[in-house]
């Protein structure tokens, strides 16, 4: 994850254990989010309409716990995962650290819903969206007549395509992610029919903490079968990153900005192991204290 701004002091370095279950994926997550400390006061004082609410009070109770230094089990915290949705995840068994993340924040966002539909004016704005999202136009125009129109989406996260055999970056990763593309089998409501469609993807508003998910797999077909393998090229992640170089700029809307140009890595989650389908996880956190001095704490 890479925030943007000013950064505070440090928690004190806790751990997620449970020896029983596979939950690296759980505990390489939490120690990401924690340090982003800024995102989890903000949680804590935004207070959603609903009351009964057993999933933040678990999780906003894990994090104070780990921010504490205490060692903690996060099969509490799954099992209100599974409470909410049963195909979130497989209990017991090894999951993806990406979509389990991504699972917790939508479930938290869920939690700022309105009680009642009609309230939805006067409901406190979620805190996850405002945090982790960035907001996208998409600009699609019709190649055979031209029709155009935009339509806006909100990001969770930004995909960057590993190829084999080949170094890779940030910033080139990010700007493939967001080049022209041309779509197939899009319906034009000019043409009354599906055509190919250019989109192209501008930058309306960036988040404050960015994650980046490096898609390092690949489909391949054995003996029949189609099976996922494992892309070990290495990646460049410098420890700031900036929009403002020209790979970029070009992809942000004037406005889209204000002020959060410049990020900070504050964590990376790595997948240790040859197969795609099994491993383990670690998390490489970036602890930064009070004087500006800082270091890196792994946890496995």
């Amino acid at each position: 994850g890479m925030e943007a701004g000013t950064v505070s002091a440090p928690p004190p370095v806790g751990t997620v254990v449970n020896k029983e279950n596979a939950t690296c994926y759980a505990g390489s997550s939490l120690q990401m989010l924690l340090t982003l400390d800024d995102f989890l006061v903000c949680l804590k004082t935004t207070i959603p309409d609903q009351t009964n609410l057993p999933l933040r009070t678990c999780f906003l109770q894990t994090m104070d716990a780990l921010a504490g230094g205490q060692a903690v089990d996060p099969l509490p915290l799954l099992e209100h995962m599974l409470s909410r949705s049963p195909i979130c995840l497989d209990a017991g068994e090894q999951n993806d650290t990406h979509q389990f993340l991504q699972q917790l924040l939508s479930m938290l966002e869920d939690d700022y819903s309105p009680s009642n539909p009609g309230d939805s004016q006067t409901v406190a704005a979620s805190p996850v969206k405002d945090y982790f999202g960035t907001k996208v136009r998409e600009d699609l125009k019709c190649t055979a007549c031209h029709w155009q129109r935009e339509r806006y989406d909100t990001w969770e996260h930004i995909m960057i395509n590993i190829l084999p055999k080949k170094k890779a970056n940030v910033p080139n990763g990010i700007a493939k992610a967001l080049k022209e593309e041309t779509l197939k089998e899009v319906y034009c409501e000019m043409c009354k029919r599906t055509t190919k469609t250019t989109k192209a993807t501008t930058i309306v508003k960036l988040p404050r903490a960015l994650i980046l998910q490096l898609k390092r797999f690949k489909t391949v077909k054995r003996r029949g079968v189609m099976e996922y393998e494992k892309i070990k090229s290495r990646v460049a992640i410098a420890e700031s990153f900036s929009w403002r170089q020209s790979i970029l700029e070009g992809f942000l809307d004037q406005e889209a900005g204000v002020g959060l140009f410049n990020y900070d890595l504050r964590s990376v989650i790595c997948h240790v192991g040859d197969s795609a389908d099994e491993g383990h996880y670690t998390a490489l956190t970036r602890r930064v204290y009070p004087d500006g001095s800082w270091k890196w704490t792994e946890f496995h």
